[in-house]
């Protein structure tokens, strides 16, 4: 992968289509499959579509939250070192394992959802960290990788990612995959919302409600 300098030895931005295209093909196939497990799940009750349906408009939301703060960083990013190209692997791998995740979590329950549930907010955390380290690395003043005025801001990207991260990891503990929040009557059955659930929620409306600064304010 090449990079431009001017002159100099000055790093200038420069567009990387092949990891791009490739980033955008894993955060495609994993929404595409994402839903597809929607059929492999096949509910035979009213409830169990309405959950499933949940579930799935939950990971989408999430995922698509992932891929907006990604492409965001790496447009800033002009420099690629081989640990930011293993950083890319390690996040696209959590995304593509992410629909199967997704899948266990729909047809289990009882003691294997709550480990199905954990192993999926492990994985978002995955994401969250390795996103965080990109941003650690734009507001690196050493590094130099982007103007000066942007330093501030990357930093508190990345701090809001390092929160974020560790607000998952800490929802590994087993008391947020068995302690029901509350409970939502769908049909004639009740469907649980245990605490780790809520932990996903609050990640999804977090990242949007952060979004709406930087699109009013062109930040």
């Amino acid at each position: 992968m090449e990079v431009g300098r001017g002159t100099g030895g000055t790093v200038q931005p420069y567009t990387r289509p092949r990891i791009q295209t490739l980033s955008d093909m894993v955060f495609g196939l994993a929404l595409s499959i994402g839903a597809v497990t929607l059929v492999g799940a096949a509910p035979v009750t009213s409830q169990d579509f309405l959950v499933s349906l949940a579930y799935y408009t939950l990971s989408f939301l999430i995922v698509i939250r992932v891929w907006l703060s990604y492409t965001s960083i790496l447009s800033s990013m002009p420099v690629e070192t081989q640990d930011l190209m293993d950083l890319n692997i390690i996040l696209l791998f959590s995304v593509s394992v992410e629909p199967y995740i997704f899948r266990e979590i729909l047809i289990t329950s009882g003691n294997m959802w709550s480990t199905t549930s954990a192993v999926f907010s492990v994985d978002l955390a995955a994401m969250y960290a390795v996103l965080a380290v990109f941003a650690h690395y734009l507001g690196d003043e050493d590094r130099k990788l982007v103007p000066e005025s942007l330093f501030a801001k990357h930093r508190r990207n990345r701090n809001y990612l390092l929160l974020t991260t560790a607000i998952l990891l800490v929802s590994l503990m087993p008391i947020f995959g068995t302690l029901t929040v509350f409970s939502v009557q769908l049909g004639a059955s009740l469907t649980n919302i245990h605490l780790r659930v809520i932990v996903w929620i609050f990640v999804w409306i977090s990242g949007w409600v952060r979004s709406v600064p930087r699109t009013t304010q062109g930040t």
